[in-house]
């Protein structure tokens, strides 16, 4: 008797483990990574902001808070530097590599995402 495990159709398996680094907890499955929802914090609604790829060089998480629903974010990326934006049911609205837009209305409850190398900056303009 065999059983078939429901990912791919049981064809490709991978192990799945739970990290916690610096209290945040991720999940990783091959070499995909995941990090839990509670731990993506509001980005900086103020007109002017930098994030930076951290020593790790994981992809920045940020949640669209109120204070920036509607307003129009600038982007000025780095070199190999992308971002991309989701509304609030998961649905991307702008993803540089393709629309090479860097300027993006937030959605309300929407995220954004910042991927590039270690210590690169993105320099953001919220209005």
């Amino acid at each position: 008797m065999t059983v078939q495990i429901p990912t791919l159709g049981g064809r490709d398996l991978a192990d799945i483990v739970f990290e916690n680094k610096e209290g945040v907890e991720y999940l990783k499955v091959g070499n995909q990574l995941f990090i839990t929802q509670d731990a993506i914090k509001p980005i900086y609604a103020g007109p002017q902001s930098l994030v930076t790829i951290q020593a790790d060089g994981y992809a920045r998480w940020y949640e669209v808070p109120e204070t920036a629903s509607g307003k129009l974010m600038t982007v000025g990326l780095p070199p190999k530097g992308s971002f991309a934006v989701y509304d609030a049911n998961g649905v991307c609205v702008n993803f540089f590599t393709v629309s090479v837009l860097t300027k993006v209305k937030l959605p309300s409850n929407g995220q954004i995402v910042f991927v590039s190398d270690v210590g690169a900056k993105f320099e953001l303009t919220i209005k």
